[in-house]
């Protein structure tokens, strides 16, 4: 079926450069940069999308997000609006700069990541259906654009949620959620490109159907 053109929208999904808490293992912040490492990924990054043909950024408003976009916007020249509904799934605060496998942080985990696909919470973390009405909320924002080529820059997580929420809409649950994250695995600066194809699958009844298709996923060979 011949799409009009109008109606094409490609987004493409980045996450953040490397971080030390994620060469250590450890649970981020607002506030946790990039690492020597992850200022490099980003050089590597922005230099890609110098032949790539965006018109907007949008990022995370997260350091480690913000620092990843605005090495794209510096070899690009694009805006870069930044928004909160881009930020990585909060865990609670508590738990924030401390290891994986520090004692207290396991120990609070063990009772924290068994209750996220429901509505018990420990404290300020989000749980399931926090994260999907965020996730939710993201895509319309993107979708809001005029523009036909956005980037996204965001996190590991988040980017699941919303990839995950492109395929397949309300009817995702927690367990489905839960099993795609530990399936997709999102390196550092990745690239994960999809298009908004509305009626492109028109033999699908209407609520079985995604007008969301991916074209690549987790694509990092500007990394060599």
């Amino acid at each position: 079926m011949k799409m009009h053109p109008d109606t094409v929208q490609r987004v493409y999904l980045v996450r953040h450069g490397s971080t030390p808490a994620n060469e250590t293992r450890s649970f981020q912040n607002h506030e946790t940069p990039l690492s020597e490492t992850g200022l490099a990924q980003a050089e590597l990054v922005a230099e890609r999308f110098t032949r790539i043909p965006i018109e907007i950024i949008l990022a995370s408003t997260m350091k480690r997000a913000q620092q990843t976009a605005h090495a794209i916007q510096k070899a690009t020249g694009v805006e870069l609006i930044s928004s909160d509904l881009l930020i990585e799934h909060l865990k609670p605060t508590v738990v924030q700069g401390k290891a994986h496998d520090d004692v207290e942080a396991l120990a609070l985990w063990a009772k924290v990541g068994p209750a996220f696909g429901t509505s018990q919470k420990h404290s300020d973390e989000e749980n399931f259906d926090d994260l999907k009405a965020r996730g939710k909320k993201a895509i319309e924002l993107i979708r809001s654009r005029k523009e036909m080529h956005v980037a996204v820059v965001l996190h590991g997580t988040f980017l699941k949620m919303v990839l995950c929420l492109m395929e397949f809409g309300d009817t995702l649950t927690a367990d489905m959620f839960i099993r795609a994250a530990h399936f997709f695995g999102m390196t550092n600066t990745a690239i994960s490109i999809v298009d908004y194809l509305p009626g492109i699958t028109p033999e699908l009844p209407h609520d079985e159907k995604s007008d969301w298709h991916s074209r690549v996923i987790n694509d990092y060979a500007h990394l060599g």
